[in-house]
């Protein structure tokens, strides 16, 4: 892992660590700027593991803190991505992971074995020992084992960019997805373990390994870094030296520029002299500099797969090679190789034959079958010519078994006869590309000369035409394509004049001029044929059709009509002619517009008279009781009301019912609208017979609610009856108006005296009786008692005085502004009554009852109880400030009778006589 650049080293703290209670450390491996890392032992297997902890130098530093805990998280959550796949075996395993606590720590995996430069290590020359390596198949056998975990890694949005020989440990044998043989595994994520906006420097073991083009930014590369990194490396173990060599220097950025421009002009190809030559090719495409500039999101990854899949082609490839299947790397003598090993035909080297002897084939076929179809080009001495060399070939062709001349053991007399092959398609390409572009430009010509058609042949015609122009050489099958479109070309341009003269006849239908298309008819080009005759029938059994629709929708409108409208409109456009088909289309609109327009007329009057029912719901309830009192003088009237309003709703449910069937009777739909306006007019007209007003009469359950209210007011006395007087004057049920008048309720008795002065009495009484008893004891010492007995003095008996309760303070409630014409409780002295006058108008409201607040002023208050009247004020707004103004009237009433006070003088001088009395 790399160190960051310009971080302060700090104090290293030891802080406490639980994970030394299972792991024991052995000794450190290494250490970046934000983690540590240590080998240890694990105290329950005994096996050996990598503990990566927080430096405790950056203990102190919160933001540094910060990013090690973030780098942690990160690494641990890429490896247990990567450990739930079979390809993340490349990378270490992650044991255990505590990154959530006071001091954050992942284990994982200790990947034993030696490195790639350990295994192969660089002379004092900089270069590896020649011929100590792995052969070709097994070196690329072991860059492929990385395939599967790359591209899990890349999965998940992460990259490694940092590989290089001295993290990747080489296992002699181990099978991977790549088949069986040498192995090699990552110690680390790399960049993928790192925080973000990490900015790094790389070391001189690692420098030949990175991304060139990476080195401009310190933020973190694309997965191409790692295809540029895993060529590199495979560079190194063909060639035996790094691909690019690093200038001695103090300063680390001179080496990094020197790199980077290095790398620009690409590898040394004095170093792959003699070496396989398609592994040449690939390692010139992905050390080249069009590999290593930065690509787009999912470029990437497709070129790192691009990479392996050609490795992989050159491991099946070098594997079934008799040479480089013995021939150990890096950098063989090829020659003395040559002379041991006997080198026949490759199996490259005979798919490459049969590959060329395929295309042969093919390609002869093509320039034979184009010459075929272009019979009037046989005049021109050039098309002769290239026609006889077309024919000679496939004669050649035809004659030849591929099969005999592959399966000879002579590779340089196979290499001979692939050199023929690939000269006998250059001329057929020769031949191809001359042609070609001979047609292409005739096909040019017949597009100009047939621009003014359309139809879906000649668009399919240009379309086929505009594909060709893109190609930049004409090849055998493009050849024999273009010999086709121009004899197509010129079949359409042979038939033009029909083609145009068609076109006008359906333009005149389009726009429904038959006079225009009968003329277009009679000047037929070449006379009538089958076009114009077919044509001409179809017009004609257009026109009776046109005739008929017009009759239709011109007639006074029928059941009879409506459903020939109907049945026109429905099998018209699958009865059109050929041709009509957009003209039976406006037609089957105008008829089906007709049927909808009567349809529509007799939903509207549904849907009015649906609206009249629901309007009349109350109504018709009120009616639906009053039917049933036989006392009522409307109960007729009342009934009748409800049958014509029933009938009117069985009506609309069964038009609706036959309105929603998928053809409606016609002679609905033409007498429904009035026959449901009929009944409609008969519901209203005994609406207004039985209840013209809009106050509807109220249930009789509202007058037996009024009457039992009145009942139980009459058994309260003198207050009740005067209750029930106003109960019966201001709030008798609607309707019910002349039965509340008829009501029997007793006047409202005078005040009785008699009964006053009995209640004082009774209450002096118990006044003095309660004195008595507070003063027995008193009382009794003064008196006393003659015959009784000196009793021994017992101890005074104390009489615990009550406590008072703690005061409470009263919440005084909010007003509460009533709107206008609403009613509220306004409390006044008993059987007093509150006149309000409102622009002339008066009203009365018994108090304490509910009073309606004026809807509109300015309005004037006064009471009255029996004789006395107090005086009139201006009434205000709000419910609170209208029971002010009543408490300030109230005031003015006084009620109580004259003699009161005299009775409560009478029996307080009772009382203190009695009190006397008992004196000694």
């Amino acid at each position: 892992m790399t160190q960051a650049v310009g971080q302060p080293a700090g104090p290293e703290p030891a802080p406490d660590r639980d994970w030394l209670e299972r792991y024991e450390p052995l000794r450190p491996l290494g250490r970046a700027y934000w983690t540590r890392s240590l080998l240890c032992r694990d105290r329950r297997s005994g096996a050996q593991v990598v503990v990566r902890e927080v430096r405790p130098a950056i203990w102190w530093h919160a933001a540094e803190r910060f990013r090690a805990l973030e780098a942690l998280r990160r690494e641990a959550d890429v490896l247990a991505h990567l450990g739930q796949v079979p390809g993340g075996a490349v990378f270490p395993s992650l044991l255990e992971a505590a990154v959530e606590g006071e001091f954050p720590w992942i284990a994982t995996e200790y990947i034993q074995g030696a490195t790639l430069r350990d295994r192969f290590p660089l002379g004092p020359d900089g270069r590896i020992a020649s011929e100590s390596g792995w052969t070709l198949p097994q070196t690329l056998h072991a860059i492929l084992s990385l395939r599967d975990g790359l591209r899990v890694l890349h999965h998940l949005g992460a990259v490694h960019g940092l590989i290089h020989p001295g993290i990747l440990i080489a296992e002699e044998t181990g099978h991977s997805a790549a088949g069986d043989g040498p192995r090699l595994r990552l110690r680390s994520l790399g960049w993928a373990a790192a925080p973000k906006g990490q900015t790094a420097v790389f070391d001189r073991e690692s420098l030949p390994y990175v991304d060139p083009y990476g080195l401009r930014s310190a933020g973190p590369p694309g997965a191409e870094a790692d295809a540029w990194s895993v060529a590199a490396v495979l560079f190194e173990l063909a060639a035996g030296s790094p691909p690019f060599a690093l200038p001695e220097s103090p300063f680390g950025h001179e080496e990094r520029f020197a790199h980077f421009r290095e790398a620009v002009q690409g590898p040394p190809r004095t170093l792959l002299d003699g070496m396989y030559p398609r592994v040449v090719d690939l390692l010139a495409r992905f050390l080249s500099r069009p590999a290593g500039i930065p690509s787009d999101a999912g470029t990437g990854p497709r070129l790192v797969e691009d990479l392996f899949s050609g490795l992989a082609a050159c491991r099946e490839a070098a594997a079934g090679d008799s040479l480089w299947s013995q021939v150990p790397l890096p950098s063989p003598d090829l020659g003395a190789w040559k002379r041991k090993v006997r080198r026949p035909p490759s199996l490259e080297q005979i798919d490459r034959y049969k590959n060329l002897a395929q295309r042969w084939r093919l390609a002869t076929v093509s320039i034979v079958e184009g010459f075929r179809l272009l019979t009037d080009l046989q005049g021109e001495v050039r098309w002769s010519g290239w026609k006889k060399d077309a024919e000679q070939d496939a004669a050649l062709c035809l004659a030849r078994d591929p099969v005999e001349t592959a399966a000879l053991e002579d590779a340089p007399l196979l290499a001979r006869e692939i050199e023929r092959i690939e000269g006998r398609l250059a001329g057929l390409d020769r031949i191809a590309s001359g042609g070609g572009e001979a047609l292409k430009s005739r096909l040019r010509g017949v597009v100009e000369d047939l621009s003014d058609l359309e139809s879906e042949e000649l668009a399919g015609f240009r379309q086929a035409t505009e594909r060709l122009d893109p190609h930049g050489t004409m090849t055998p099958d493009l050849f024999l394509q273009a010999a086709r479109l121009v004899t197509q070309g010129e079949s359409l341009r042979g038939r033009s004049g029909t083609v145009r003269a068609e076109r006008a006849f359906h333009e005149a239908v389009r726009a429904q001029d038959w006079i225009k298309g009968r003329a277009v008819l009679d000047s037929w080009p070449g006379g009538a044929d089958d076009t114009c005759r077919n044509l001409a029938r179809n017009l004609g059994a257009w026109e009776e059709i046109e005739r008929s629709a017009s009759a239709l929708l011109s007639a006074q409108r029928t059941p009879q009509n409506l459903k020939s409208m109907g049945d026109l409109a429905g099998g018209l456009e699958a009865s059109a002619p050929a041709g009509f088909e957009e003209a039976a289309r406006r037609v089957a609109g105008r008829l089906s517009g007709a049927l909808e327009t009567v349809r529509a007329q007799a939903g509207a009057a549904l849907a009015e008279a649906r609206s009249f029912c629901k309007s009349e719901d109350e109504a018709a309830a009120r009616a639906a009781e009053r039917s049933l009192l036989e006392k009522l003088p409307d109960r007729q009237a009342a009934a009748a009301f409800c049958r014509e309003l029933q009938a009117l709703e069985r009506e609309i449910v069964a038009a609706e019912r036959r309105l929603q069937q998928a053809i409606p009777d016609s002679e609905l739909l033409l007498e429904l609208p009035r026959k449901i306006r009929a009944l409609r007019e008969r519901a209203a007209a005994a609406r207004s017979a039985w209840w013209p007003g809009d106050r509807l009469p109220r249930p009789e359950r509202e007058w037996a609610a009024f009457a039992d209210k009145v009942n139980r007011l009459l058994e309260k006395g003198r207050g009740g009856i005067a209750a029930a007087h106003r109960l019966r004057d201001t709030q008798a049920p609607a309707g019910w108006e002349e039965w509340a008048r008829g009501l029997q309720i007793p006047p409202v008795p005078g005040v009785d005296k008699r009964r006053w002065m009995t209640m004082a009495a009774a209450a002096g009484l118990v006044v003095a009786m309660t004195a008595i008893y507070l003063n027995y004891g008193r009382l009794r010492d003064l008196l006393g008692e003659p015959s009784r007995q000196k009793a021994a003095p017992s101890e005074p008996r104390e009489i615990p005085t009550p406590t008072p309760p703690p005061s409470m303070q009263t919440p005084t409630p909010s007003p509460r502004i009533v709107p206008p014409g609403q009613k509220v409780w306004i409390h006044g002295p008993a059987f007093a009554t509150l006149h309000l006058d409102v622009n002339g108008q008066e009203s009365t409201f018994a108090l304490p009852g509910a009073v309606e607040i004026p809807p509109e002023g300015p309005a004037s208050i006064w009471l009255t109880s029996g004789a006395r009247t107090t005086g009139r004020t201006q009434a205000p707004e709000g419910a609170a400030s209208l029971q002010g103004k009543i408490d300030e009237l109230s005031a003015q009433m006084d009620d109580a009778p004259a003699h009161l006070p005299t009775l409560d003088a009478e029996v307080k001088g009772w009382v203190e006589e009695i009190l006397q009395r008992g004196a000694p």
